[in-house]
């Protein structure tokens, strides 16, 4: 943090990175795009189960948003929450479910 002399205010000069997982890559790139409009987040969006653990060991990021059938599998999305979490305990780790409801 930076302290300015000439304001209290505490400056923010950390960004919070945020993994978003979708296997709808053009769903993944829109909410990466929607969350990236706020400065304080650096985004990057996968669309496989690979890319995932690949950018989690690199990047090293403190949220991942995971949508619950990643790679087409009913809970493959929930199979990576947990093996990440049991990788790196330190990243929040937030599981999407996605429905479709058809109007009457």
């Amino acid at each position: 943090m930076k302290l300015s002399r000439s304001s209290p205010i505490l400056e923010l000069t950390h960004r919070t990175g945020i993994l978003v997982a979708d296997r709808n890559q053009m769903v993944s790139q829109l909410l990466a795009e929607s969350l990236a409009r706020d400065p304080r987040f650096e985004i990057v969006a996968v669309a496989t189960v690979a890319d995932v653990l690949s950018v989690v060991t690199t990047l090293q990021p403190h949220v991942a948003l995971i949508i619950a059938d990643l790679d087409s599998g009913a809970r493959k999305g929930l199979q990576v929450a947990r093996t990440l979490h049991s990788l790196h305990p330190s990243i929040h780790i937030v599981v999407l479910l996605a429905t479709v409801t058809r109007g009457s």
